[in-house]
């Protein structure tokens, strides 16, 4: 039994330096047929592309500013999600969110509807064939609930008094957008774009922080 004992020894050995531990682990899977590069204006007061971001893992979403539930409840989430990661992870972690609502949401509009939730997050607009190649690589569905213009104090009322009174948020009484019903995807991509998970708030937020780390791992071949 010695013999067998030290051939297993070897052999484990072996693997050990032939497969790393993460080769060993099973990888996230890459999702075919969905997703894809595209171009967009955004709140750092430039055109990007999402091919820009290849540096770092990225968290996809869509929605519009005056979504009066499911957005905030996302992005909050996201926060929550960057926030479990250590600070070097989140360094290397950009979350975007695409506006399908291009009448309403400025790169103004954007960027202080962002800021109630973290700093760090790119919002993305542009015109309307812009946000129709977007949702169509991420398979994303949305529409206008109706063509009545809703005042943003629909939003505003749905959105603590804390945040608001913190970063001054200040609307017009005249300030109006549509309303729409849209998919739900938190998106998950690796450093070279493709779909490595897909999300949304049901999901736990250790199951997303960890899936960053782990293809934050990968990229670096640990």
């Amino acid at each position: 039994m010695k013999w067998f004992k030290k051939v297993m020894l070897v052999n484990v050995f072996i693997l050990s330096v032939i497969f790393p531990v993460s080769l060993l682990a099973k990888s996230l899977p890459v999702y075919k047929g969905v997703g894809g590069d595209f171009q967009m204006d955004s709140t750092l007061d430039k055109k990007v592309s999402l091919s820009d971001f290849s540096a770092k893992i990225v968290l996809l979403s869509f929605g519009y500013t005056n979504c009066s539930d499911v957005c905030p409840v996302t992005l909050s989430f996201l926060n929550n999600a960057l926030n479990a990661l250590d600070i070097s992870e989140a360094e290397q972690t950009q979350v975007l969110f695409v506006s399908v609502d291009p009448d309403y949401d400025t790169i103004a509009h954007l960027q202080k509807y962002l800021s109630y939730f973290n700093d760090s997050f790119i919002g993305l607009t542009g015109s309307k064939n812009d946000i129709e190649k977007a949702v169509k690589l991420y398979n994303i569905r949305y529409s206008k609930t109706s063509e009545i213009q809703v005042s943003t104090d629909y939003r505003k009322n749905k959105i603590s008094k804390d945040h608001e009174k913190n970063h001054q948020i200040h609307h017009s009484n005249h300030d109006t957008s549509s309303l729409y019903s849209h998919s739900t995807y938190i998106y998950l991509l690796d450093k070279k774009g493709e779909v490595r998970g897909v999300f949304d708030t049901t999901t736990a937020v250790d199951t997303v922080a960890q899936s960053i780390t782990s293809l934050l791992k990968e990229s670096e071949g640990l």
